[in-house]
């Protein structure tokens, strides 16, 4: 039961904290629209979507190693 609840208190926290952290403030457009402003930068995510992907990939061949060794062990 305390797991249970543990969990669940664990769960609101980050559910709260990144509705927080994803709020906005209104922009200065006529709309309130903060993509309106040409002053906010971009973001270079698509710099390191190789290196995202690379690593996704290496932590799959990894997993499958560890179930695949699992399974020949017992």
């Amino acid at each position: 039961m305390k797991n249970i609840v543990s969990k669940t208190y664990l769960t609101l926290f980050f559910f709260f904290a990144t509705f927080i952290t994803f709020a906005q403030d209104p922009g200065t457009g006529s709309t309130g629209d903060p993509l309106e402003n040409p002053d906010t930068p971009a973001a270079p995510i698509s710099d390191y979507v190789w290196v995202l992907a690379l690593l996704g990939i290496v932590f799959v061949f990894m997993k499958l190693r560890a179930i695949q060794n699992k399974k020949v062990n017992c």
